[in-house]
């Protein structure tokens, strides 16, 4: 699900100069709806590059964590997220929705929404970000052998 989804986007990070980077572990299995995946994936990797300044960098990479959990991270070096947004990105009733380096605009619902898929699927996500110092997303499934 996620290899194509990466390389739908590398023509519109390339244009941002963008320097995508993919480590992606091929031996881990889980049973997840793929056409939600790929909407969770493709709205977090739109969000990284609209948020990312010119020359920055995005990287995703798929492992299995120390208690067998398989984890997708999508981590990026942009402008980050103020903490009165982070706290209340999964909030309906708060929307609120930042322009990206060069004027992108959004809804503010793509995150709501990936949650909601997520949960469905029986998988988590978890946000770190700092102001000019970019965010990392970790979603986190259940492994299967």
């Amino acid at each position: 699900v996620i290899n194509p989804i990466f390389l739908l986007y590398l023509d519109i990070a390339s244009k941002k100069e963008i320097h995508f980077e993919s480590k992606l572990d091929a031996n881990l299995t889980i049973y997840v709806d793929p056409d939600q995946l790929a909407f969770v994936i493709r709205n977090l990797i739109s969000n990284a590059i609209k948020f990312t300044d010119k020359g920055g960098k995005i990287e995703i990479s798929t492992y299995l964590s120390d208690d067998h959990l398989v984890k997708i991270k999508i981590q990026d070096n942009g402008v980050g997220m103020p903490n009165a947004i982070k706290q209340n990105v999964f909030k309906l009733e708060s929307k609120h929705s930042m322009k990206g380096t060069e004027g992108e605009t959004g809804t503010g619902l793509g995150l709501m929404l990936s949650q909601e898929f997520l949960k469905m699927n029986q998988g988590t996500i978890e946000i770190e970000s700092q102001e000019l110092k970019g965010t990392t997303i970790v979603l986190t499934f259940q492994f299967h052998h």
